[in-house]
């Protein structure tokens, strides 16, 4: 089975490629030599995930998904939300979106937060349908550890007590909000076979 994943990230690609079986054949926009990203100007996930998407879909001939991913801060009123890959500014090295949260959070008590995704995919016949997934858990008052990515380095899911960026890839999938949604999306499409 060969899909899309419309992304240009090398680290989402290698985490979801992990939570398909054999048989699968995962594809990305550099595979197809799509350089061109559309503006992820949503005011939610679902509509920046479709809006990645359509883009894809109507550049290539095979099934397409895309994700969008935000982490969601309860002190904060859910910032960054839609705005997480840009919260330090657009051009910003990663570990400033993470170095800006610690300092928002740096006087509060209340560090509950969650990752959120949001999986668009083509449906047979066309259009597309909808899977999410979520990971609650907490900011860390540090930075700690080196592998991940994104905010990998200040979030600790519910029960556990290393942060994404200290555990190996099959202790993060364990708990990751990406593969909860490619649970719910796979589900879905098992449900469609005939």
């Amino acid at each position: 089975m060969e899909w899309l994943f419309a992304t240009h990230n090398e680290h989402k690609l290698r985490e979801v490629q992990s939570f398909f079986s054999q048989g699968w054949l995962l594809r990305s926009l550099k595979d197809f030599q799509i350089h061109h990203v559309p503006k992820e100007s949503g005011d939610t996930l679902r509509q920046n995930a479709f809006i990645k998407w359509k883009a894809a879909a109507e550049a290539v001939s095979i099934p397409v998904f895309s994700e969008d991913t935000g982490l969601e801060v309860d002190a904060l009123g859910g910032a960054p939300g839609v705005y997480t890959a840009v919260y330090a500014g657009e051009n910003a090295p990663a570990d400033a979106h993470y170095l800006k949260l610690l300092e928002a959070l740096k006087n509060e008590g209340d560090r509950t937060a969650r990752f959120r995704t949001v999986i668009c995919y083509s449906l047979p016949g066309g259009g597309c349908a909808y899977a999410e997934g979520f990971c609650e858990g907490r900011i860390s008052t540090e930075v700690r550890g080196l592998k991940g990515f994104g905010y990998d380095p200040i979030f600790i899911p519910s029960g556990a007590e290393q942060s994404f960026a200290e555990m190996e890839l099959d202790l993060k999938n364990s708990f990751s909000h990406r593969r909860k949604a490619f649970q719910d999306f796979l589900k879905k499409l098992n449900e469609m076979q005939p």
